[in-house]
């Protein structure tokens, strides 16, 4: 008589979790089944383990095999299953002892083809379950159901692995359904897949019966950074088999859980196979299939507007255009705004434009990079805006890779990785990696108040941002309406603070070109415009934000910019003084912000001269900003409070110390600092203790 049920069990190498997974099979409280263990060419004492419990218990059938893989391990076992109903565990995941019990048992109520039931998943490193992913209560009101009936959603009801399915053996060998051997990874998806919408009927159970195992040996010797290739070969013959037997009725859900599987292994690569997977999706999958994965970015013809503001960059102008003209991704335009070049730069931007009709070329009157962007993006097409400089250029594949990797993941700021040039450097060329501060295993997609940490490492740039078109006109971002330099600033700033989905690429794909000319350059000739920009950053965030977290943000400005005045010589501080005073009464007047002996020293040097009105009220709100000033995330900072002095006659009549402790801090999870406050007046000691912040 034929068991009920068939357990296939593909193994190889699980001489450390199989024990486990047997316990759990042949333990279960339906006791009329079969387990077919498939020995995939076991290299330890796998089969020493298999023998020892098909001794003990007769239901056990081991079958043996040259590595084939799992695909064609599981396809053997299906040959050898006599069951009514199959079902397909892993050799390192566990599972509840009445699983099949309570499976067997739904689908012989509902007279389905298909039970699906939610799991666990259990942490191997801490040996414990981390989460329950249960079946949405949506679903379950609708159990049992045709596939039809869910056709758009029906690959997300639950884990799309074959372990958590209960399959009626006629419904896959009416339609035919293996698991595809031409794939090494996903193979049980596109099984899982085909299954369910071959089904008449299928169940759901609420209950969690499967423990998944994550971080185990197993996998961390065949990492997702492996797979790529497969998800996207899986994901084209899923495509292509439905397409052919149910028409367009189940593609939406396809395309989605493609998608789904792309961020999920692209997640776990290095920068480079990050990058030759980028790479791969438009060669494996066809222009349908990526209309479909990304439908929403499929409505204009213009993927990547280019955005090139050119003054009198006839020497650099060249390489510059031929870099964007010949990316690999073609859907492109390449805006470029002449500033009233006094060189032949204009004559080269009409030149291409003429061969290139991609080319489009705009002048103004000389007014400055930020006003020429703002031109460039009223006329934009593009789905997404890449700002390249005319001294710069970028990577061949840099546009499709941004372009993919930003629509995969729905970004609205993707950051990348640049390689500096110029004399100056070592070797001609220097490899600035932005983007280090990212923790490993550090979430794809994040915002402003998941780096609250990191904000200290954040960089400027207006080329070191790839920008969704969509997300900057929603909110009206634009560049400062002035004929001023450090435009980049107030731009990333505002667009950092109101992205909710923030990204990066950790390969270098923009060049820099460091000269004479730069911007960077020329700091120390017009340091006023360089505070002028700050105070407007710092005088627009909190119109920016309109959350109460915000303050971190700010000081995180101050502290970067304040820093950087650090690198200028003595003899241009002098000369600077008077701007870098503004700055700093302005902070600390509208943000209570304390500085560090090393800032005051200079503004109190330029304070000599000084009417005494202006003297008492730097120190009025020096010393309003030591006491009252708001809360601060502790590793903003790299410098502790030093003693604060006031003396008479050269007798200290106000001493005050502060001692900070840092009570948690761990990489980006809550933060909590108490801060012991010790003063004496007069003689007279005072002990204070407060929570000064839990972010």
């Amino acid at each position: 008589m034929s068991p009920k049920v068939s357990v296939i069990v593909p193994v190889y190498n699980g001489e450390d979790f199989l024990g486990q997974c047997l316990d759990s099979i042949l333990t279960q409280t339906l006791e009329d089944i079969e387990v077919i263990c498939v020995d995939d060419g076991s290299t330890d004492e796998t089969a020493s383990i298999l023998q020892t419990y098909a001794f003990l218990d007769s239901r056990l059938k081991i079958i043996t095999q040259e590595n084939k893989g799992i695909a064609a391990a599981r396809n053997k076992g299906m040959k050898e299953a006599s069951g009514e109903y199959i079902i397909f565990w892993d050799s390192d995941d566990f599972f509840e002892n009445n699983m099949l019990e309570k499976m067997l048992a739904k689908a012989q109520d509902d007279n389905s083809d298909v039970v699906m039931c939610g799991h666990y998943l259990f942490d191997d490193g801490i040996k414990e379950k981390v989460q329950d992913i249960e079946i949405q209560e949506e679903y379950l009101k609708k159990s049992p159901f045709k596939p039809e009936d869910l056709a758009q959603n029906l690959f997300d009801i639950c884990s799309s692995h074959a372990w958590n399915k209960l399959v009626k053996k006629k419904l896959i060998e009416k339609n035919n359904i293996f698991f595809d051997e031409r794939v090494s990874y996903a193979e049980d998806h596109l099984f899982s897949y085909c299954v369910l919408i071959s089904a008449n009927k299928i169940s759901l159970l609420k209950d969690c019966l499967v423990y998944y195992r994550f971080y185990t040996i197993m996998q961390a010797s065949s990492s997702k950074k492996d797979h790529f290739l497969d998800v996207l070969k899986a994901g084209a013959l899923l495509y292509s088999k439905i397409k052919e037997k149910h028409g367009k009725l189940y593609l939406q859900a396809v395309c989605k859980k493609i998608k789904g599987l792309m961020k999920d292994v692209l997640g776990g690569c290095s920068s480079e196979q990050k990058r030759e997977g980028l790479l791969q999706i438009r060669q494996e999958l066809s222009e349908e299939i990526l209309d479909g994965i990304f439908s929403d970015y499929s409505s204009s013809d213009v993927k990547v507007s280019i955005i090139i503001p050119v003054y009198n960059a006839a020497s650099f102008l060249t390489r510059c255009l031929d870099s964007c003209l010949n990316q690999t991704l073609k859907e492109i335009e390449i805006i470029c705004v002449d500033d009233g070049s006094l060189d032949n730069s204009l004559e080269i931007l009409n030149q291409y434009a003429q061969k290139d009709n991609r080319v489009i070329v705009i002048h103004q009157e000389n007014q400055r990079q930020a006003i020429a962007r703002n031109k460039a993006m009223d006329v934009a097409r593009g789905q997404f805006i890449q700002f390249v400089d005319s001294d710069d250029w970028i990577d061949l594949d840099a546009s499709e890779c941004l372009y993919l990797y930003s629509s995969l993941f729905d970004l609205e700021m993707c950051q990348l990785n640049i390689v500096q040039h110029g004399k100056n450097i070592l070797n001609g060329e220097s490899f600035f990696d932005i983007l280090s501060w990212i923790p490993n295993n550090f979430k794809p997609v994040f915002n402003k108040k998941d780096i609250i940490g990191f904000l200290r490492y954040l960089v400027f740039g207006a080329c070191l941002t790839f920008y969704n078109h969509a997300f900057l006109t929603k909110n009206h971002i634009r560049w400062i309406n002035k004929k001023i330099p450090y435009e980049d600033t107030p731009f990333f700033v505002e667009s950092f603070i109101k992205a909710k989905r923030i990204g990066g690429v950790s390969f270098y794909c923009y060049h820099r070109h460091n000269h004479s000319d730069s911007t960077e350059h020329q700091v120390n000739e017009n340091y006023d415009e360089y505070i002028e920009i700050l105070k407007y950053t710092l005088d627009h965030i909190h119109k920016w934000a309109k959350d109460e977290a915000i303050e971190p943000y700010c000081k995180r400005f101050i502290f970067s910019s304040f820093n950087g005045f650090k690198r200028f010589e003595i003899t241009d501080k002098d000369k600077m003084a008077p701007y870098f005073y503004d700055l700093l009464y302005f902070v600390q007047k509208k943000y209570c912000y304390f500085l560090e002996p090393y800032f005051n020293k200079w503004c109190l040097v330029y304070l000599k001269n000084k009417h005494l009105k202006e003297k008492i009220k730097f120190h009025f709100y020096r010393i309003r900003s030591y006491f009252f000033r708001n809360n601060y995330t502790i590793n903003l900072f790299s410098y502790q409070r030093k003693p604060f002095y006031i003396k008479l006659l050269g007798i200290p009549v106000l001493y005050l110390k502060t001692i900070n402790q840092k009570q948690s801090s761990e990489g980006i999870k809550n933060q909590t600092l108490r801060q012991n406050v010790y003063v004496r007046f007069c003689g007279l000691t005072i002990f204070k203790t407060k929570k000064i912040l839990s972010v």
